[in-house]
């Protein structure tokens, strides 16, 4: 494609592009990984890639970039006028400085579009001048809609789940979202964008968990002149000054018929927006919809008492929902899913202790064995502890544990060692806190029990 910048392409079939960690070596050892296409402009001529990419509904797996001293970094490195869509990047790694996103570094214009495309794979700025790091993209002046980022995101300034920072009339999320953990260790830190300036948010929503230091938000951590409606958030969100629950700093913007739950981000106040309970964030009733507000025929969905609103797009025949409380844990973390010994996501863990995670329907059926861990160990905690469910086939709901114990939960049946050992498989993760040995032998981590 750097051959010719703005042409039309398309993916033929799935890549798997893991070969490209071992790319462009930096003389030091280790590799630069993939070259963005299209480079910031310094011309006449330029290099910014103005084309079509249309990936035709394939994915590019395990994609790597590692050049943590240059801006402008991800699948394209720069893009003006372009249109991509249909494209889903799968795990990988992607590392910059600033301007930083999983499959763009920057849109230059409101003509940029992006539609239909995610990334799951996790995304690092370095930068501590510029920022703007973003699941999706590092800094967006163009539209964004149908699209979506479940991969970790961390940076230093302006860092975002989906994108770093959303700029201008041009930049629109729409019908978007962010699951994944948003982490940076200075201002502008926010669930969906870091910063919403003079642009539009709508239709989308945040269930990550955000921490920084100065203006996080659930949602965006600093909102000026922006404009945010018919959206949510439900992410814990930590942070020092000017911290809310769907924004952090408000200047001028505004946010309507928007919402974040108070009591799984940890916060009842917010720059913008209105708070609710967890209760009343599962009910439509909580929400307008008249017309130009939130529309459950066409737009969102909702399992009334079991899901947060959910995109129809997204999950067209509607989500799974995995969720329960875990009790004495401590600070916020990932909650790790697994059925029968393969990882199939992961639940976000609010400031209360609840987990919840929207799965495609079907990914659980009745009689798997679902095991469900922490990710880290949190301060304070010994052994996060862990739970053994029985599933049904529709949702799965209430699935508390303890920490620092294994819970078995089955209704109507018994959880054996068999059953354990099915629910483990091959997963190695350490903070499992059970281990199989001699293959249907189960051992218990030091210090814990078991509840249930």
């Amino acid at each position: 494609m750097s051959g010719s910048l703005s042409g039309s392409y398309a993916l033929g079939s799935n890549i798997d592009a893991t070969a490209t960690s071992t790319w462009n070596s930096n003389g030091s050892g280790g590799f630069y990984g993939f070259a963005p296409v299209g480079i910031a402009p310094a011309g006449p001529p330029y290099a910014y890639f103005a084309g079509r990419f249309d990936g035709l509904g394939h994915t590019i797996t395990g994609l790597t970039i590692n050049r943590p001293a240059s801006d402008y970094v991800g699948l394209f490195g720069f893009t003006n006028g372009a249109t991509i869509r249909n494209v889903g990047l799968v795990g990988g790694n992607v590392s910059g400085a600033s301007f930083v996103g999983g499959l763009v570094g920057q849109t230059w214009s409101g003509s940029d579009i992006i539609s239909n495309s995610y990334n799951t794979g996790s995304v690092t700025g370095f930068g501590t001048g510029n920022g703007s790091v973003g699941g999706l993209v590092g800094y967006n002046y163009g539209a964004i809609t149908n699209s979506y980022n479940t991969g970790s995101v961390s940076g230093v300034i302006i860092v975002g789940g989906l994108v770093g920072i959303n700029h201008g009339s041009g930049g629109a999320i729409s019908n978007s979202y962010n699951t994944g953990t948003v982490t940076g260790t200075g201002a502008e830190v926010g669930g969906l964008a870091g910063e919403n300036n003079s642009a539009t948010i709508s239709n989308s929503y945040s269930i990550g968990r955000v921490s920084g230091t100065d203006s996080v938000g659930g949602l965006a951590g600093y909102n000026t002149y922006g404009t945010i409606t018919n959206s949510y958030s439900t992410g814990s969100v930590t942070g020092s000054t000017n911290v809310g629950g769907l924004v952090g700093y408000n200047y001028i913007g505004g946010a309507t018929n928007s919402y974040w739950d108070t009591q799984t981000s940890g916060w009842v106040t917010s720059a913008a927006g209105t708070g609710l309970t967890t209760s009343q964030m599962m009910a439509q009733a909580s929400y307008p919809q008249s017309s130009g507000q939130w529309d459950f025929a066409n737009t969102w969905g909702i399992v009334a008492g079991i899901s947060y609103p959910y995109l129809k797009w997204a999950f067209p025949s509607g989500p799974q929902v995995v969720s329960g409380t875990i009790t004495n844990y401590g600070s916020p973390t990932q909650i790790n899913l697994a059925k029968n010994g393969t990882q199939i996501g992961y639940a976000n863990m609010g400031a209360n202790g609840f987990y919840y995670a929207a799965l495609p329907v079907n990914t659980i059926a009745a009689g798997d064995k679902l095991l469900a861990w922490a990710q880290t160990p949190s301060s304070g905690t010994s052994t996060p502890g862990g739970l053994v469910a029985l599933t049904s086939a529709g949702h799965n709901t209430g699935l508390d544990y303890v920490t620092n114990a294994l819970t078995l939960s089955a209704t109507n049946s018994t959880l054996d060692n068999a059953a354990l050992v099915t629910a483990k498989g091959a997963l190695t993760d350490s903070n499992i806190p059970y281990s199989v040995v001699n293959g249907n032998n189960v051992t218990l981590a030091n210090s814990i029990g078991n509840s249930g």
